[in-house]
């Protein structure tokens, strides 16, 4: 069912000017397109993404809050970490009131925010719709993922024609997942086949050899593909004033390891996510830097000249802003507890219930083969107390 709640009918003006606002004196119109269910860069099929790129600021070492939909988006709207906004349970939690949202301090400065979502995860607010005057959720409305995320596209642009003067919108795009839809040819007497759901594909992937495993990422990045250009013509109707960040929610796996989804581990597969800048006074060019949801919020404020919440945990990654070393930190409570913190190309796991730690070094071992103790000791010694000094913090 289509659910579109109206939150912000009235607005207290306590300004010393009256109802006068500050605007700013950046950027007026911003759209955040998130995307779920991207497989690994490792696969390909990233050449519109790559075309993107070239038009704008792409920021090639990005990590994820979580590795699932609802913790991630909830640091990028409030530029805090999972355990201080308190979105990190599947079942009950919401972001605490007490961390101010993005879409609250642009409202405040007179802006008209807009969300419309296409992920079931997100049909319920769970605190996140604080300072949108719509919240739009089509992930009740079951089908092919493919018409679902295409509804948001449709949406979002009419109410970008819709609104004048300042306005932020939040497009959610769930994502390829299965059942996957079918590619023209596919043969009929391969083991993966569209239309078949995720329970069946994996307990098919599990029986899979090698070949029946590219069949299943032929099959995901297919309809991978299709969103990526369905996104790619949308954007080629807005305006050469609004500013897009396109960042994804969390990865998708695909059999490594055994795992096919997302929520499941905290490898590379389920964190590594795309995230750019494109619009006006935007840079092209790529930055080596590592960066996380939790940049977010304040970048996007520096861009719309706007003041935000002193105690963010992201910092502003336009390029020229001088920020000193921070580490970056992904956690998830769903199923498992564990956390990981990333400084550049090291990343440290946590395991929550064992409290073992395993050093991966990214630079030289990308997907995760090899667990360092010796040679980098040092290193897992350090991370591990950032880390645990990070969790016992209220």
């Amino acid at each position: 069912m289509r659910v579109l709640l109206p939150l912000l009918s009235l607005a207290i003006c306590l300004l010393p000017s009256g109802c006068q606002k500050p605007q700013g004196d950046g950027v007026t119109r911003i759209v955040l397109v998130t995307m779920g269910g991207l497989a690994h860069s490792r696969h390909g099929g990233r050449e519109v993404m790559e075309s993107w790129g070239q038009k704008g600021l792409r920021f090639s070492r990005a990590s994820a809050a979580s590795n699932w939909v609802a913790p991630s988006v909830a640091s990028l709207l409030t530029g805090r970490n999972p355990r201080a906004h308190g979105l990190i349970n599947l079942e009950g939690a919401s972001c605490s009131s007490k961390c101010t949202t993005l879409p609250e301090v642009l409202a405040e400065a007179g802006w008209t925010c807009h969300a419309v979502l296409g992920d079931s995860f997100l049909t319920e607010p769970r605190g996140l719709d604080r300072g949108f005057e719509t919240w739009e959720s089509l992930g009740a409305e079951r089908g092919p993922d493919s018409a679902v995320d295409q509804a948001v596209l449709d949406s979002g642009l009419d109410h970008l024609r819709a609104t004048s003067g300042p306005c932020f919108l939040w497009l959610h795009l769930a994502g390829p997942r299965p059942p996957y839809s079918a590619p023209d040819g596919w043969p009929a007497d391969r083991l993966m086949q569209p239309g078949q759901s995720l329970t069946h594909l994996l307990k098919l992937q599990s029986q899979a050899d090698p070949a029946g495993r590219e069949d299943l990422i032929a099959l995901h990045l297919h309809d991978q593909n299709s969103l990526l250009e369905s996104v790619d013509q949308w954007l080629g109707l807005l305006d050469k004033e609004t500013l897009v960040a396109l960042v994804g929610s969390s990865g998708f796996e695909l059999g490594e390891q055994g795992r096919l989804g997302s929520g499941t581990s905290m490898g590379e597969e389920a964190l590594a996510i795309p995230f750019m800048l494109l619009g006006p006074d935007i840079p092209v060019g790529q930055v080596q830097r590592r960066v996380g949801h939790v940049d977010l919020m304040p970048t996007l404020l520096d861009l719309a000249g706007l003041p935000g919440p002193r105690d963010l945990a992201g910092v502003s990654i336009l390029p020229g802003r001088s920020a000193a070393w921070r580490p970056l930190f992904s956690s998830t409570r769903r199923a498992h507890s564990r956390d990981v913190v990333y400084e550049e190309g090291l990343k440290l796991l946590r395991d929550g219930e064992t409290g073992d730690c395993s050093l991966y070094d990214l630079d030289r071992d990308p997907d995760e083969l090899m667990k360092h103790g010796t040679r980098l000791g040092s290193d897992r010694t350090r991370l591990r107390q950032v880390l645990l000094d990070h969790l016992e913090r209220p």
